[in-house]
This record gives structure tokens, sequence and C-alpha cells, in this order.
């Protein structure tokens, strides 16, 4: 399913991308609990709904761990993600996850081992046992899964997938009540074929939103790096959420062991159409809709904000390199009146980079002609520089000079292929190859250089990650940031699986590939499009002259 960009995409459809799913996944819920009392009404009798009474406190303990985790956990990775971080949103991830899956356990344990006692001390009685302990013990070595299906949802939402989640719920809560009709008035398996409906059901929830992680959107990823840090936070976070589950299971727990001591056995079930199950997970899902919805909010307010403050820094910053400009500019009708036109094209070919780098910074896509245009003004400029020293050969499709592309990424790989690979050589060569196959474009910058060791490809691979922590203090002249920023900007453009890797071959041969996903525009390029790409075509040839 497509996933939503809760940052780009315009507010009224995020809303309501977000409520329509809870909403439709709400009312399901709500027809899905009251067939699943209904059937155990008609098909078991007013004993098996009381038994279902006295043991849904259990089931709101198993929902409200995986919400703790789950919205304590989801909120922490979307707004570590909303500021690029993603190392962090996959360490909160990792920790949630972890602790889902240990309370999850102990809870399956100990409700095995102590379950006697567990639903004594919950209300059973000797009159209802038999149907207390085949519901409960199809509920107590379900409880893993009672308790992922509330993880998953907050977090599959959280990752841009709301229409996904509701595809969870809805196909569980459809399972759960033909399986109540089958294993009830069918099978003939009475409570226990009640409670294996419904832990089918929501088995078949958490699958489908697991399937969520072999999506090529997916984020949820596993990261153990400082995870046991990230715990505090994430319980701290969603223990209000736990409370607000747990406290409803608490308060039918005392309701019915004051009608048991009361009432008896009649009371429970008069007692069990009173709660009204279904409003209560209306009132729960809605719960969890606005806390997702404060989430996008919140995202939304400090996305602005960084922002503003960078419009503001690229404003202070705009002025030294427009004085630049304009300077260059007066030097150049200088060096023409001089007769002088190789100085006259370097400072031409200068002043389109630095043109092109101060004019794209609020761009966010632009054509792949522009860019190169760009890339041979400084191929010029550093064809001035080393003279024959330096051999610069291209190997463009012609095909992908109208596709959209993120600008500023080529510059920087070719700068570090310079500065790190021809300087160091006596002769240098660059070869730049652009392509695609059915999927992919490539981008490919092959450079001569000296060897890299195996601590020195470790740094190139920490910088491309923004690891911090394996970098050495001691960085050089050159510390290399201009192909994180690629890295990292291609990665949010476009998802995780794409970005910028570098490597190197025989020879002393250094390759850096930026891979961004292909898509066949040719039926939607407009005549526009095409003209302007061809001026850039034209300057490029000017510029090659």
């Amino acid at each position: 399913m497509k996933q939503i960009n809760m940052l780009e995409s315009p507010v009224r459809q995020v809303f309501f991308s977000y409520l329509v799913p809870s909403i439709s996944a709400t009312l399901v819920t709500s027809i899905y609990i009251l067939a699943d009392t209904m059937m155990i009404g008609r098909g078991v009798g007013g004993s098996g709904i009381a038994a279902m009474n006295i043991l849904l406190p259990l089931y709101n303990t198993y929902f409200g761990i995986g919400m703790m985790c789950g919205v304590g956990g989801s909120v922490l990775f979307g707004f570590s993600r909303g500021r690029g971080d993603e190392k962090r949103a996959r360490s909160y991830f990792t920790a949630a996850l972890c602790v889902v899956l240990a309370l999850s356990a102990v809870f399956l344990i100990l409700g095995r081992i102590f379950f006697n006692p567990l639903i004594t001390f919950m209300g059973n009685t000797p009159l209802l046992n038999e149907y207390t302990v085949p519901y409960g013990t199809v509920l107590t070595t379900a409880a893993p899964m009672f308790a992922l299906s509330s993880f998953l949802q907050a977090f599959v939402r959280n990752d841009g997938a709301p229409r996904l989640a509701m595809a969870g719920v809805i196909s569980g809560g459809v399972t759960n009540v033909i399986l109540d009709y089958v294993y009830i008035f069918i099978m003939k398996w009475g409570m226990g074929g009640a409670a294996l409906a419904t832990a089918t059901g929501t088995t078949l929830t958490v699958l489908i939103l697991a399937s969520h992680f072999f999506s090529k959107d997916n984020h949820l990823k596993l990261e153990f790096s400082d995870v046991w840090r990230r715990v505090p936070e994430v319980l701290g976070n969603g223990l209000a959420s736990f409370i607000l589950e747990i406290s409803n299971g608490f308060v039918m727990l005392l309701f019915n062991r004051q009608l048991l001591a009361y009432v008896g056995e009649m009371g429970i079930t008069v007692e069990g159409d009173m709660p009204n199950q279904e409003f209560m997970q209306m009132k729960e899902s809605f719960d969890s809709m606005s806390a997702q919805v404060k989430y996008l909010f919140d995202s939304m307010y400090s996305e602005k904000l960084a922002r503003k403050d960078a419009q503001i820094q690229a404003l202070q910053a705009q002025i030294n390199p427009h004085f630049l400009n304009n300077t260059l500019e007066m030097m150049n009708w200088q060096a023409r009146m001089s007769g002088d036109t190789v100085v006259s094209k370097m400072i031409e070919s200068l002043g389109t980079v630095l043109d092109y780098r101060m004019n794209r910074a609020n761009v966010k896509e632009i054509h792949l002609a522009e860019e190169l245009q760009c890339i041979d003004a400084y191929f010029y400029i550093m064809s001035m520089r080393f003279g024959q020293r330096l051999s610069i050969e291209r190997k463009i499709d012609d095909d992908l000079l109208y596709l959209m592309v993120p600008p500023l990424i080529l510059q920087p790989i070719v700068e570090n292929a310079i500065v790190h690979g021809v300087e160091t050589v006596k002769n240098g060569v660059i070869r730049l190859h652009v392509y695609h196959d059915d999927e992919n474009v490539y981008l490919k910058v092959r450079n001569t250089g000296k060897k890299m060791t195996e601590e020195e490809l470790e740094r190139i691979h920490a910088i491309l990650e923004g690891d911090e922590s394996r970098l050495p203090k001691n960085t050089g002249r050159h510390t290399s940031i201009g192909i994180q920023n690629v890295n990292r900007r291609i990665r949010l453009v476009y998802g995780d699986e794409y970005g910028l890797s570098i490597e190197q071959e025989e020879a002393c041969i250094t390759v850096s590939t930026i891979t961004i996903p292909y898509v066949d525009h040719e039926d939607e390029i407009s005549l526009k499009e095409r003209s302007e790409a061809q001026n850039e075509l034209k300057n490029i040839a000017r510029l090659n002259k």
C-alpha cells in the first residue's frame, strides 16, 4: 500500500487518510465484539458470557502492554524521523519491540504457571469453571499475539501506513466473527472455540501488519546501538496509555467481584451487557487516533520552525556568494575586453557553479540536464587547474536528461573524487556514467587514486551513515561532509534503500554510485520541460567548447 508523506502532503489529506481508516477499523471492531458476545450468549449461554466478562481484564492487560510499547515507542520514532535521525528512530523501534516481546513472554509464562490461582482471583467459581478454563487457557496462551496486535498497529500507522493497519484490524475482526460461528455452532467447541476464534483473528491481524516489514517503504528496522538507553524513554512515554487501558480492566475486575459477592454468577451475566465493550473499544481507538494527529501537528510545527531557521541561515549565507558573483561578472567583462577568452570562460564556469548553488536552496527537484550543466562547469574549472593531469570522460543516457532529481547531488561526489583521488596521483581519470535499468537510475563516478585501507573504507562508510562514534577525532583538511549530505538527502526523498555508496575496485579505482528509483515519465514530459532541458544541453555544449 502507498505510504503517506506526513510532512509534505497537505494537512487535509493527511488528516483524513488517518481519520477514515481509524473510524472504519473502530466500527468493524465494535461490530465483531457485539457479534462475539451474541454468539457466545446464543451458542454457550449466560454462563459463557459470565466467564468471558470475568476474564476480559486479562485482554485489557495484554492490549495495554502493546499500547504502552507501541504508542510510547512510535511517537518517539516519528519525532526522530521528522528530525532526520533515522538511526535514533530505529533504536526506539528496537527498544519498544524488545520490551513488548519480553513482557509478552513473561505474561505468557506466568499465565500458564499460575493459571488456576489467577482465574480464581479474577472471580472464577466452581459453577463457571467449565467455561472459564478453556476460554482462559487460550487467552493466556495467545497473550503475545494480543500485545503485538496493538503494538504493531501504532508503529505501522506512524510509519505512514494507516490503511494497512485498517486492513489488518478489519481482516482479523471478520475472521473472528466467521470462526466464532464455525467453532461454536458447527464444531460445538464452546468457550474454547470462542477464544480460539479471537486468537486466530488477532494472529491474522499481526501477520498482515507484519507484512509492512517487507514493504519498500518500511522504516521499521532494527538498530541495537543505545537500545537500553531508549527503554526508559519508551516506557515513560507510553505509561499513560497503559494506565488508561488497564484501568478499564481493573474497574471491571472490582465490579465483577462485587457482583459475585452480592448477586452471584447471574449478576455477571447481566452485567456483561452493561459495559458496552464496543463503545470502550471505540473510545480507545479514537484516543489512539488523537495521539497520532497530535504527533502529526507537532511534527509539522517542528519542521516549519526548522525550515524557517534554515531560510534565515540561507539568506545570511547568500550575502557573500552574491557579492562574489557580481564581482566575477565584472571580472568576466574585463577579461573579454582584454581578449583573454580562457580567463573569461573560467570566470563564467565559476559563476555558473556559484549561481547554481545559491539558487537551489528551496528547490526540491530539477532536471538532470541542469545538474549536469553545473558539473560540466566544475569539470572545466578543474581541467584548467590540473591541465593534462586530469582526464574526464562522460557517458550519459540522453533519455534521462528530463529526469527530475534532487539538486546538488553530483558536484560533492565529483569534488570528493578529485580531492581524495586525482590529487593523490600523477595522472588522474574521472568517468561519469549515468544510466538506468527497469527499476533504478545509477549515477556513477569512477576515479583513479591511491589504494584505500580498510580503516579508510570504514571511515567513509561511517561518514555516509552519519555515525560520528566511528569517526576519528582528527579528520584532516577535508571532512567529506558533502557526501554525507547527499546520502542523507537521497534517503529522505526516496527511502533508505536508495542513496550513495562508495567502494574501491581493482587497480585502485574508486566507484561512487548514487542510486535513485527510475520512473518512466516519457508520456508526461511537457513541451516546456523539453525546451528547458534542451536549453540546458546547449549551455553544456557551450561550456565544453
